[in-house]
């Protein structure tokens, strides 16, 4: 299925694996102005971090490639998988459905002694297309002492429900 799967659609690395101890890595700007939505899967290894480096995930839009004018972007769906052990736990995990809160945002808050895989969706119309806004980035900000490693790849094509928890094994394994 994994393969099938990686052949019909586009699999892209948008952030070569980084560290971050402090600051923020940004991945670069994918378009979605030709496409129903994309797929981003950003996987946050912390397991040498402390408990009280905690670190975030931020998405953006932007009218450009360049990112002029960027404004936050809240996800319509995303799914936390953690393990305080390993990459590998994290992976095997059951993923978890993030609950919007009352204001409609979204908790993109990564424990730092977890090593944390998101698996976030976007649909294009999310976007402020009356306003022009058609590129999507994602960012993380580590706080703290400890090194943070961040991947991030999107999974740009018209998807829908790819990443419900019952399809994640299919795609990610």
């Amino acid at each position: 299925m994994k393969h099938s799967f990686l052949n019909r659609n586009k699999v892209v690395p948008i952030l070569e694996p980084g560290s971050a101890t402090t600051g923020a890595l940004s991945s670069d700007w994918v378009s979605l102005a030709h496409g129903a939505g994309v797929a981003i899967q950003i996987v946050i290894e912390e397991g040498r971090a402390a408990a009280a480096d905690d670190n975030t995930i931020t998405l953006r839009q932007a009218k450009d490639a360049a990112g002029d004018d960027p404004i936050d972007l809240v996800p319509r769906r995303a799914y936390r998988r953690s393990s305080a052990t390993s990459l590998a736990d994290a992976a095997a995990a059951t993923p978890e459905v993030i609950e919007r809160a009352a204001d409609g945002s979204l908790d993109m808050h990564v424990d730092g002694d977890m090593t944390t895989i998101y698996d976030i969706e976007i649909d294009a119309s999310e976007l402020d297309v009356n306003n022009d806004y058609a590129f999507i980035q994602a960012r993380t900000a580590a706080v703290g002492s400890s090194t943070t490693q961040v991947s991030m790849t999107a999974i740009a094509c018209g998807l829908f429900q790819v990443l419900a928890p019952e399809h994640l094994a299919n795609v990610l394994a």
